[in-house]
């Protein structure tokens, strides 16, 4: 989710990541906390806190995993620009059920359609034996969509990176966050009204079983220090 003074921008799946063979793509939908409605990136109306819940049906399609060519996906987040246009991140599984080589996407809203890119592929092999689908993820920056943050495997680690688009996502130019390193860095989280020296957090350290094999910490870097 991503918030824009009264609006919230929101992405989902039409489930959580599974290995059950299903479809899974990418929604969007927008609230408006002033009126009590929701909508799609263009203005229509979807319904009001009346309507609620809503149905699959109701939401707006951005990536549609029934398409021919099309690979399972997985939402990692949303966010909005100054121009209150959305974007939103996500993965796709050519392995699936496997998370291995997974791809790392960008979509946008132009303003009269989703463009979706591809950011990163290949993203890395898998950390986690009881999560598969588990990849180091990728997210909007908070003030500006077009920076991105990801983790994905370089020379066997995985590595946190920051990755920025000029031309509305048909080419990214990337930046080295961590580097060598002998412990995973992944999930990386963008700071709400960051403080210009910390603009990112992520957990570092040995991930396997969410339920009772990690040992991990939050990090950040600080004018290029790690703590």
């Amino acid at each position: 989710m991503a918030q824009d003074g009264d609006t919230i921008h929101i992405g989902t799946n039409d489930k959580d990541g599974g290995q059950d063979g299903t479809p899974h793509s990418i929604y969007y939908l927008r609230y408006d906390h002033s009126t009590g409605t929701y909508h799609t990136a263009d203005g229509t109306q979807i319904g009001t806190d009346a309507d609620r819940p809503f149905t699959q049906s109701d939401l707006e399609l951005v990536y549609d995993d029934s398409v021919s060519g099309n690979d399972p996906a997985w939402i990692y987040d949303a966010g909005v620009g100054p121009n209150g246009r959305p974007v939103i991140t996500f993965v796709t599984y050519p392995n699936y059920p496997n998370g291995t080589g997974a791809n790392y996407h960008w979509a946008r809203w132009t303003g009269s359609q989703w463009t979706i890119t591809t950011v990163v592929s290949g993203a890395g092999s898998q950390y986690s034996d009881a999560q598969p689908l588990y990849t180091g993820g990728i997210v909007p920056a908070d003030n500006d969509p077009s920076t991105v943050y990801l983790s994905q495997e370089i020379n066997g680690a995985y590595e946190i990176q920051q990755a920025t688009t000029n031309d509305g996502g048909s080419t990214w130019s990337f930046t080295d966050i961590t580097s060598g390193s002998d412990a995973l860095n992944i999930r990386p989280k963008p700071v709400k009204n960051y403080n210009a020296e910390i603009p990112v957090l992520w957990m570092h350290g040995y991930y396997n079983n969410p339920a009772r094999q990690w040992q991990t910490l939050i990090q950040s870097e600080v004018t290029g220090r790690p703590f």
